[in-house]
């Protein structure tokens, strides 16, 4: 028992937790590998407009089509897994 700002004692109690977490950490993965594809795609088309002479407008239209991209994939992720294991289970089952 310790005493609180108060002057109350005050009991502490500590609870050991375990839990998994791996689908979190795969989210986190995920979640990193789209932020380096974002960044990637960004800085080669800031590359691309600064080097190449190209205009800003080709450059922001391809920076789009790319962000797009990398939004559908992510988009598609959980539906293509569905399907995958769907799949699997209609073979598993013959």
């Amino acid at each position: 028992m310790s005493v609180g700002n108060g002057g109350d004692a005050v009991d502490t109690m500590r609870i050991a937790v375990e839990a998994d977490t791996s689908g979190f950490e795969r989210a986190l993965t995920d979640l990193s590998t789209r932020a380096d594809r974002f960044g990637t795609a960004l800085s080669t088309a800031l590359k691309g407009a600064v080097g190449g002479g190209r205009s800003l407008d080709g450059v922001l239209q391809s920076l789009g089509a790319r962000i797009s991209s990398i939004a559908l994939d992510a988009a598609l992720k959980p539906l293509t897994q569905l399907a995958g294991q769907a799949f699997g289970q209609v073979l598993s089952g013959l």
